[in-house]
């Protein structure tokens, strides 16, 4: 009986033993899929704001109204100025024309007698970059004291100075980040409409 106890424990310790080793295994065997690491590169870039500047008047000159109602309207460029205009020296380029009873006071070509022309705002942003929002109002109200005119119709052209420019799409910034809108649009005219001076403005924003 003593014996078989004695057989009995050393039996209970091999097994013991051999139950601790096969841990080992395990624990060996599991090391040799290490974890590795590595390093992935982040970055963002941050365009500098696009500020408007020097925003010169859009003027339809002077008219005379009939008795019937009728429309003046800007031609809108075909190319942008390659001299960038000021807000005391806007565009004189371009012509008008006219429907219903409206009279072009000294015609229909845009000079300095005339007084007409697109108006415009200059656009600097990122060198070489692009813009292609530019929102306008639909319609703005002109006035002259109690009497109102309306400007609807409104168009746009944008892009760097000197070229073409775009109606829609993504519009250039020059090699130096300047770049500019012009605007046009339709004098609405009612009939007998009561001589004045009619002023107003328009919002316009520009973005990438």
């Amino acid at each position: 009986m003593a014996n078989f106890r004695f057989l009995t424990a050393r039996r209970a310790i091999g097994l013991r033993q051999w139950c601790a080793c096969f841990g080992v295994a395990i624990a060996s065997v599991s090391s040799v899929a290490q974890a590795d690491t590595t390093n992935v590169p982040v970055s963002a870039t941050i365009l500098p704001p696009i500020t408007l500047s020097e925003p010169a008047e859009m003027r339809f000159g002077t008219i005379a109204s009939g008795p019937t109602a009728g429309n003046l309207t800007l031609s809108l460029p075909a190319t942008l100025p390659s001299t960038a205009p000021t807000t005391l020296s806007p565009m004189i380029t371009g012509n008008r024309t006219r429907t219903g009873g409206v009279v072009m006071i000294g015609g229909g070509v845009c000079s300095a007698t005339v007084n007409c022309g697109a108006g415009s705002i200059l656009v600097t942003g990122p060198v070489s970059g692009t813009f292609s929002t530019v929102t306008l109002p639909a319609s703005v109200t002109l006035s002259s004291g109690a009497d109102t005119l309306t400007v609807d119709t409104l168009r746009k052209r944008y892009g760097a100075l000197g070229t073409a420019g775009v109606t829609t799409g993504s519009g250039a910034f020059s090699a130096t980040g300047d770049g500019i809108v012009i605007l046009t649009g339709r004098l609405v005219v009612g009939a007998s409409q009561a001589a004045g001076s009619y002023t107003g403005t328009m919002v316009v924003t520009v973005d990438y």
